[in-house]
């Protein structure tokens, strides 16, 4: 794990350190791995997690369903999909469970569940 106190080190600016076997942090602009109020921390230090993803063309089984059907339901595979491809069964029933909080019956309406959504997001330093 790569530990920086500065942030633009945070989103991937600096390789692991000597010896490290984990790969280099994403450097794009649009990297979805960042430290937010929630990551890990070290004293004053924030440590960036980084989780590896199945790509959808080596997707089998489980991993390979869950992949068709979030490009059917959404015409992409976000990330919080992705993020649970190392475990087909967990990304599945992840789903299911989605789907019944956003879609089930429930004294809230989809909009206040949106609503939540998006302020759990928000707070996470998530794109929603």
């Amino acid at each position: 794990m790569s530990v920086s106190t500065d942030a633009a080190e945070c989103h991937g600016a600096r390789a692991p350190p000597a010896g490290s076997t984990l790969p280099p942090l994403p450097t794009s602009p649009e990297s979805r791995h960042r430290p937010g109020p929630l990551s890990p921390t070290l004293g004053n230090l924030s440590a960036v997690p980084y989780i590896d993803e199945i790509d959808p063309e080596q997707a089998v089984g489980v991993t390979a369903q869950e992949y068709e059907a979030a490009m059917r339901r959404a015409g992409r595979i976000w990330h919080v999909v992705s993020i649970m491809s190392q475990n087909g069964p967990a990304m599945r029933d992840s789903m299911r469970l989605y789907g019944t909080l956003m879609y089930g019956e429930s004294p809230l309406s989809r909009a206040q569940r949106e609503m939540i959504a998006v302020v759990t997001s928000q707070v996470n330093e998530c794109v929603y």
